[in-house]
């Protein structure tokens, strides 16, 4: 597995190749043509050799593409995308069929070094090509992926981006000092992110209304919304999930190389939705989709009343290995004032959202990103596999003061 850095690679907001970086990936891609290696075996070559080369028809090679955090961070992912699609291609005019080969944007979401610095924004910009021996290898690596958040910059997500091209920095930036050229034996192990996300149909949310609590004009959300909150800057919210998990935890594989990954910002207001695309597969251009999910995170539902308004989540997937989230879910308001919903009654608001997975020994942070009502989310999933979410919390804005409200739902079967 390896990555260089993308600023010899391709130009900022470009997903075209430069000559040099063009001729540096079809020199690795020959590596993985069986044609081209089983006609150069040299005469008199070892059994190891022979089987060596054999072994390249069985491989998955999976090409990811990273951008820095600049910019929208969508169009982030759809431009790592591109600039892997690309590298792909190159690999099946190389002779590697096509069915071998599968790419990803994986946009900002696998940063190795610091945002905050040009020279860690260059280092960022990167393909990284992984070679797994077969299918079976290949589905274990893409389950067991998680988001590195380590160099995340904590953000506020209703803050328009500084520059709107995907992954380009301000004119004004200065060249970045000693950046690092091209490096032809990079191959060191990293992990890209999560399976992209798949939006679903909304399923009808269930439950009962408690009598509403009123509040001033002043402390309710957009849309006449009654939360019944507090000012945020009154509230101490603790977000415990413990250390990232190791190698022998209930997610299995994870390494314990992300001890400190921890979510740097304190809430999901300082955070903001961080996408990756799909992996897909070069021959047809389809998404390559894994099914192995957390218990009780297998497209499931939960709801909690807050201040009498019946709030759900819909569609709640969280893959096993890597604790990412396998689609967005949805998000659905019934109002206190509008009484009791029935059921398949239509939800005062709904929409999809997007979510931020944080994966700890006790519990998992499940970050809902809600353009609506409400701001986000912060679901606190425990490992115990009880069926409530406790100590979560909800945000949103009133009058405009950032306001929270305990938010504890539990799950519908």
């Amino acid at each position: 597995m390896g990555n260089a850095a993308l600023s010899t690679q391709f130009r900022s907001g470009s997903d075209a190749l430069t000559s040099e970086a063009e001729g540096y990936f079809r020199e690795i891609a020959t590596q993985y043509a069986f044609s081209f290696d089983n006609n150069t075996l040299p005469q008199g070559a070892s059994p190891d050799q022979a089987q060596a080369v054999q072994g390249l028809r069985q491989k998955r090679i999976l090409i990811v593409g990273h951008t820095d955090d600049t910019g929208n961070s969508r169009l982030n992912a759809d431009l790592s995308e591109q600039r892997a699609r690309n590298v792909a291609r190159l690999f099946a005019d190389a002779g590697v069929p096509a069915v071998q080969v599968f790419f990803q944007g994986s946009g900002e979401t696998q940063p190795i070094a610091d945002n905050r610095t040009e020279t860690g924004r260059a280092r960022n910009r990167r393909v990284e090509i992984v070679d797994l021996p077969d299918e079976q290898a290949f589905q274990r690596y893409l389950d067991s992926r998680i988001a590195n958040t380590r160099f995340y910059r904590v953000t506020d997500p209703l803050s328009p981006p500084a520059v709107a091209m995907a992954d380009k920095p301000p004119k004004s930036a200065p060249p970045a000092p000693g950046t690092p050229p091209l490096d032809k034996t990079a191959v060191r192990a990293s992990r890209p992110t999560m399976a992209g996300s798949v939006n679903m149909p909304m399923a009808q949310a269930k439950g009962a209304l408690a009598p509403a609590v009123r509040q001033s004009a002043a402390q309710a959300a957009p849309g006449g919304y009654d939360f019944g909150g507090v000012p945020a800057v009154q509230k101490v919210v603790a977000i415990d999930i413990g250390r990232p998990l190791a190698a022998k935890s209930g997610f299995n594989i994870i390494s314990p190389a992300v001890a400190d990954d921890m979510p740097s910002a304190r809430s999901c207001t300082e955070d903001r939705p961080r996408y990756a695309n799909a992996v897909k597969e070069l021959q047809g251009n389809r998404e390559y989709h894994v099914s192995q999910y957390m218990p009780n995170l297998y497209d499931t539902s939960w709801t909690d009343t807050v201040n009498g308004n019946l709030v759900a989540l819909t569609h709640v997937a969280v893959l096993r290995d890597g604790a990412a989230p396998a689609r967005n879910p949805t998000v659905l308001i019934y109002k206190a004032s509008h009484g009791k919903p029935n059921q398949g009654s239509k939800a005062d608001f709904n929409a999809v959202a997007h979510v931020n997975t944080y994966p700890g020994e006790r519990g998992l942070l499940y970050r809902v990103f809600v353009n609506g009502p409400i701001q986000c989310i912060d679901l606190v999933l425990p490992r115990d596999q009880s069926a409530q979410a406790a100590n979560s919390n909800l945000y949103y804005q009133a009058g405009g003061t950032k306001m929270v409200a305990t938010y504890n739902p539990k799950i519908v079967k």
